[in-house]
């Protein structure tokens, strides 16, 4: 069970890791948040 829940976890940091990295992309290229 707490490997399960660590395996969990892993997968949830990658995944929240993944949309950062897709948001960061997103603002770059965005020429108002530049202003910012």
């Amino acid at each position: 069970m707490k490997f399960f829940s660590l395996t969990r976890l892993k997968n949830y940091l990658i995944y929240q890791s993944t949309l950062f990295k897709n948001f960061l992309k997103k603002v770059s290229k965005n020429p108002y948040f530049l202003k910012i």
